[in-house]
């Protein structure tokens, strides 16, 4: 049984058929183009790899209609809360930075909580894909990142900065020696109504962080893909210990299955990361 996928069956009381094997079929070749080059029981994933048709459905969306990118100002917001308490930050600044904007030397727009809501709040220009910096009082600096361009105004999930207190006690619960200079990752992978998604499995392209599940709101070192949490609609992974640097992190439908996404971010020493993943 997959962890965290609700179609799975239960003691073989509701096997799906679509899990059954045709052997009428050859094996397909490496790759596919259409449907037609996968087994009945899978979807050509992206032209690049058949997958088991209750998996990757979610995840074949229907193509955007082209945007239009006018240069007019969009709305964005995002809640702020920490890690434990779920509270909002004390401090609490925000700047968005371009892409080709490593270090952040020219903001396109900037934010201070002078109310203390805990929510950022920016005027952006249509098409921004580029990332966040995130500052406050008591929490390790953070980088939010824009995996698509934002097209229209929106409201995102809340971020949940990570103090060093705790960033030290999620180390002690996986048995791992934090390193301070190294880089705390979380991804989370969402399907095309942009729910978040269980099954999931996230590789670095390095292999040299510590890959962790969050299940039953702990982190896990056991699982190998993300665990749908219900209750509060997230299904979150992550590396612990990231070096500082470029790294393409990956997003697979489960274990060995096709690549969902893919994204090539900075990490910063001693920083947050954080990515949204979608189709």
């Amino acid at each position: 049984m997959r962890p965290g996928h609700p179609r799975d069956a239960v003691d073989g009381a509701d096997v799906d058929a679509s899990s059954v094997v045709d052997a009428s079929m050859p094996e397909p070749m490496d790759g596919c183009r259409s449907d037609a080059d996968c087994r009945k029981s899978e979807r050509c994933f992206k032209q690049q790899q058949c997958g088991p048709s209750r998996d990757v459905e979610a995840f074949i969306c229907s193509a955007p209609a082209a945007p239009s990118l006018d240069g007019a100002l969009v709305q964005f917001e995002m809640p702020v809360r920490e890690f434990v308490s779920d509270q909002p930050p004390t401090g609490l600044t925000a700047r968005a930075c371009r892409t080709n904007d490593v270090t952040c030397a020219d903001p396109a727009a900037s934010f201070e909580d002078v109310d203390g809501t805990g929510t950022v709040k920016l005027e952006l220009e249509r098409g921004f894909d580029g990332f966040l910096e995130v500052r406050t009082t008591n929490a390790l600096p953070a980088t939010w990142h824009f995996t698509e361009p934002l097209i229209e105004s929106r409201v995102t999930k809340p971020l949940r900065v990570v103090s060093p207190d705790t960033r030290d006690l999620l180390a002690a619960i996986m048995g791992i020696a934090d390193d301070p200079r190294m880089g705390l990752v979380f991804l989370e992978a969402f399907d095309c109504n942009g729910i978040a998604s269980g099954g999931i499995h996230f590789e670095e392209g390095d292999s040299a962080a510590f890959p962790f599940y969050i299940v039953d709101e702990l982190p896990s070192t056991s699982s190998a893909v993300s665990v749908l949490d219900e209750a509060d609609e997230s299904a979150v992974g992550g590396f612990f210990n990231a070096p500082p640097g470029f790294t393409l992190f990956t997003a697979r439908v489960g274990v060995d299955g096709p690549v969902l996404s893919e994204f090539n971010v900075n990490v910063r020493a001693g920083t947050v990361t954080y990515l949204d993943i979608h189709p």
